[in-house]
């Protein structure tokens, strides 16, 4: 269903309920998501609300055929975002050289009442929502507790006869059913599944945690995406650069195809049995590890060159040598699957 091309995006992907998924203001009796020990109490409420967020399955909370209907056009392609697995990506086209409607959906997104008081109240599909207004685009936000919302966003194109909140809004009414009742990850709404969904992010950022010196913090960056953070000395002066080291959960294509396009930062490496590369930027370094090498996903099936996407941790640090350290580290601990 999930993350292929035309044929089999529009053959399978056509949404769906499940299990309720625990939220912050829907837990109720149920059990409390598992989080990793090493989290300060300051952060372990926004950890348990990502726990949380990471068992429902964002792509399947879009619906491939509800969007056709909305739009008129056709399914291109549905991905989980390069930024986080709990962002789904549904592109939509009229042919394959005219790209229309993209829906960008992020489960947990930021949303506290600052953002609500900017946003207007309303209901759609009989849901309770906000939506945000642009000069080109709208968003849509379903709140799943104080401070976090699944969101649904797009932006106009040149050519489109509808204004994009009345795009959002009529896709949204539609998923209504599905947004009720999130899907959980493993449930079988999408495929393939993604073995990295499940797990913590922290989990994996702990194991840098342990060299990072007296006084570092693990602290959840996002739904999947965990920092350590080093002691401030009060007296040293501030820093001009990054300090921190990050771990991310991604879905992107194929690190090697930044070798590929000769980017001199670039270089291919192993992490015991993992295969990586390493990219040095202006602003840091950045060590990206293949997770899963076998559950690849063609992400433009017309293309014989293009790369596809893989499941990746990606590790930041300040410089190559602490990136690379940190991504064995990481693997060291994560890596025995």
């Amino acid at each position: 269903m999930l993350m292929l091309g035309v044929a089999a995006l529009l053959a399978a992907c056509t949404g769906g309920g499940g299990d309720t998924t625990p939220s912050a203001d829907a837990t109720g009796a149920q059990d409390v998501p598992q989080i990793e020990q090493a989290i300060p109490e300051k952060y372990r409420g926004t950890a348990t609300a990502f726990a949380a967020f990471r068992a429902i399955d964002a792509c399947g909370m879009h619906d491939v055929e509800a969007a056709k209907q909305v739009t008129g056009d056709k399914g291109d392609k549905i991905l989980p975002d390069q930024d986080g697995l709990h962002l789904c990506t549904l592109e939509m086209h009229k042919s394959e050289l005219e790209s229309t409607w993209t829906f960008d959906l992020e489960v947990g997104a930021l949303f506290e009442s600052a953002a609500r008081s900017e946003a207007a109240p309303e209901t759609v599909g009989g849901m309770q929502v906000f939506t945000r207004e642009t000069d080109r685009g709208c968003s849509l936000s379903k709140p799943l507790d104080d401070t976090h919302a699944v969101e649904l966003r797009t932006s106009t194109f040149t050519g489109a006869t509808k204004k994009p909140c009345d795009v959002v809004r009529e896709y949204a009414a539609k998923l209504a059913p599905i947004w009720n009742d999130p899907p959980k990850r493993g449930s079988g709404v999408t495929s393939p599944t993604l073995d990295l969904a499940s797990m913590d992010p922290c989990t994996a950022a702990a194991a840098v945690l342990e060299t990072a010196g007296p006084g570092s913090e693990l602290r959840p960056s996002g739904v999947f995406g965990c920092s350590v953070t080093p002691a401030v000395d009060p007296n040293a002066p501030p820093q001009k650069t990054r300090t921190d080291t990050s771990v991310e959960f991604v879905m992107d294509e194929d690190p090697a195809s930044l070798v590929k396009a000769g980017i001199q930062t670039a270089r291919e490496i192993m992490i015991d049995r993992f295969r990586g590369v390493v990219n040095e930027r202006s602003t840091g370094c950045i060590t990206y590890v293949v997770w899963d090498p076998d559950t690849a996903v063609a992400v433009d099936q017309q293309s014989e060159d293009a790369f596809p996407a893989l499941q990746l941790i990606r590790v930041e640090a300040p410089d190559c040598d602490r990136a690379q350290a940190a991504a064995r580290k990481v693997m060291a601990k994560v890596g025995s699957r």
